[in-house]
């Protein structure tokens, strides 16, 4: 069951299939095998009145950097590790946009390179460049794990029973986005799809 055992499936009949026209098989052993592939979402997505209790949730050593940087994915898609690459220089405060190659297909896609258009909530999430600053880069977040038991402890101190992870913030986007009236092709071009 499911998408990985469908790929591993194609693959291996493709190889019966090679042994069957070599002459090295005369039977395929596989002809009544069906692979089921479940293709609902199985994603966690919050709704807008979960961000709003998510984001109202506070507890004893919380990270405001990695409450920053979900924040940041729910209301724009950005993927946790490109939100590692953005500086401050690809803020155009002015135009107020962000632009940024994806690294998950920096030289593979023609669609690598993002312009995100940034509202209120965004460029004062995203903030500026402290003086005092040792780099450029907007967010300082720790390894993956420690987000990862971070948003979970989060979830569950507001109360949420949902199996929350980095990526669940960029589908909560999609979603919310698409249920306001946005167009699919707007939602994919914005996740650099």
């Amino acid at each position: 069951k499911g998408q990985g055992v469908e790929t591993y499936w194609r693959r291996f009949k493709r190889l019966i299939n090679a042994a069957i026209d070599e002459k090295i098989m005369f039977e395929n052993p596989c002809h009544k095998i069906k692979v089921v592939v479940d293709r609902t979402i199985t994603k966690a997505i919050l709704t807008e009145d979960e961000l709003i209790t998510l984001f109202a949730t506070h507890y004893k050593g919380e990270s405001k950097e990695i409450r920053r940087g979900f924040a940041f994915t729910c209301y724009s898609g950005v993927r946790r590790c490109d939100l590692l690459t953005l500086t401050y220089d690809m803020v155009n405060y002015e135009e107020r946009t962000l632009t940024f190659k994806q690294s998950k297909v920096a030289g593979s896609s023609s669609k690598a390179e993002v312009e995100i258009p940034l509202d209120d909530t965004l460029l004062a999430i995203i903030g500026t460049k402290d003086d005092d600053a040792k780099d450029n880069y907007i967010f300082h977040l720790p390894s993956d794990v420690m987000c990862l038991d971070a948003i979970k402890h989060w979830a569950a101190r507001a109360g949420i029973d949902k199996n929350l992870t980095w990526h669940s913030g960029r589908h909560t986007f999609a979603t919310l986005i698409l249920n306001n009236g946005a167009n699919i092709k707007v939602v994919s071009e914005l996740l650099g799809h």
